[in-house]
């Protein structure tokens, strides 16, 4: 497999070549996303740590995707030039038009803090290990957090996608606008949120859309016009700011990784395992199931439903009624990907254990094996390139929340796949609702602070 260690710095040339001749920047959401994935493909073909190295079949596959995002991205038409005289007054409008989640943020703060006192009183009862694996419920096993596998559901598909999408437009608000007392709101939510299953990606997660809201506001600030201008003097203001809460939230990723790892780690060791294992044994895991003919990744076709995985759960909810049999490709794909497997050996000679982390790459081959990966990464990256287009030229920030969105599928789907859930697909509802559904009567624009 050594001939891939010298193609995927060339491949990556290439890219960011093609990606500057057609946006005039290598740091374009095209080419940050496949750079993004050639990277990290790259280290998984050097084995630094043990795992395995994906076989030809998933590296061809991973490569194929990246060029047709990127033929996608290519393609997709340059806008026309458009000033809008109404874009700064309707991004103002909108900034007043998303306060009114604050009422939806003050039902959720009680109950999302009842929880979180709850895991606390837990931690001690439990132990943080023993929490750590009794806080996600199964059909069998409820969750000892919930205590009900109902309202743990009721928690994913209603709260969770509240808790991300304020999170997103906290922070492109905050950057355009000061607007701290939102931000800080949805920061307690999603730190409560975390602490509540031990996860870590919700700071990942903040450390990602702060940093890529601050780099697109920056490159529409470039641009001589009254939005432009008005960014340029709002992203002066929070540099220092963005440093200090991209640093805090990085300290706390670290604690809550010591927390969750055995007592006989040190400090190299959980840098292999967070900062080299977890961006490449998705590539492993995947190769083991294509390679696997007994795999259900070779005996089933899912024909979309994968990655339509999140209204999929919900349409089976709805439906069940008639016909209790059903059941969503998330449940179906659950128990398989939960399995522990054999993904390396460490210096040792013991075995490197993994499940869960199957990345996008599993539910686009489920749905429709090598044909997907030409097409749905060629339809992504013609959206991503125009989302990217339309907000260079408008300067909306309606755009550049679903822009940050789709530009989050793209990096984190490196892990799981983020359509299969219902995060993504009710963040992206209620993105719709709060910037395109009008509101009854006039919306009177809030002052710039």
């Amino acid at each position: 497999m050594i001939e891939f260690r010298y193609f995927i710095p060339v491949f990556s040339s290439f890219v960011c070549l093609l990606t500057f001749f057609r946006f005039g920047t290598i740091l374009n959401p095209i080419c940050i996303v496949a750079l993004w994935w050639s990277f990290w493909l790259f280290v998984a073909n050097l084995s630094l740590t043990g795992l395995f190295i994906p076989g030809i079949h998933t590296q061809v596959l991973i490569l194929t995707m990246i060029f047709s995002m990127l033929c996608g991205g290519i393609l997709a038409k340059r806008r026309a030039g458009f000033h809008g005289k109404n874009i700064l007054r309707n991004n103002l409008q909108l900034h007043k038009k998303w306060r009114y989640l604050y009422f939806i943020l003050g039902f959720l703060f009680p109950v999302v803090s009842y929880y979180f006192v709850k895991a606390i009183h837990l931690f001690f009862s439990e132990g943080i290990l023993g929490y750590r694996d009794a806080v996600f419920g199964d059909v069998d096993r409820p969750s000892v957090l919930f205590g009900s596998n109902y309202l743990e559901l009721l928690y994913a598909l209603l709260f969770s996608p509240i808790i991300h999408v304020s999170l997103l437009a906290s922070i492109v608000f905050y950057l355009c606008f000061q607007d701290r007392r939102f931000l800080v709101v949805s920061v307690v939510l999603v730190i409560m949120d975390a602490v509540m299953r031990l996860g870590r990606f919700n700071f990942y997660y903040f450390v990602f859309f702060l940093l890529i809201s601050y780099l697109f506001i920056r490159q529409r600030s470039r641009v001589r016009d009254p939005i432009g201008n008005g960014f340029r003097a709002a992203v002066k203001n929070v540099r220092v700011t963005i440093g200090a809460l991209a640093l805090c939230m990085v300290l706390i990723l670290s604690v809550l990784s010591v927390m969750r790892s055995e007592n006989s780690d040190t400090i190299a060791d959980l840098l292999k395992r967070f900062a080299v294992e977890y961006h490449t044994v998705g590539f492993v895991l995947f190769d083991e199931s294509l390679e696997n003919p007994t795999s259900r990744l070779n005996q089933d076709v899912s024909y979309g439903r994968s990655l339509l995985g999140g209204i999929d759960t919900i349409a089976v909810i709805l439906f069940r009624r008639f016909d209790r049999n059903l059941q969503s490709i998330s449940n179906e794909n659950g128990p398989i990907m939960r399995e522990f497997r054999v993904v390396g050996y460490d210096l040792n000679g013991y075995p490197i254990l993994y499940n869960a982390f199957y990345t996008i790459l599993y539910s686009m081959y489920l749905d429709g094996r090598e044909l997907v990966f030409f097409a749905i990464p060629f339809l992504y990256g013609y959206f991503l390139s125009n989302l990217y287009q339309d907000w260079l030229v408008t300067g909306e920030i309606g755009t550049l929340m679903i822009l940050n969105l789709l530009t989050y599928v793209g990096i984190f789907s490196i892990f799981q796949s983020p359509v299969e859930g219902t995060i993504f697909w009710g963040t992206l509802l209620l993105l719709f609702l709060f910037n395109r559904v009008r509101l009854p009567g006039r919306i009177q624009p809030a002052g710039v602070v």
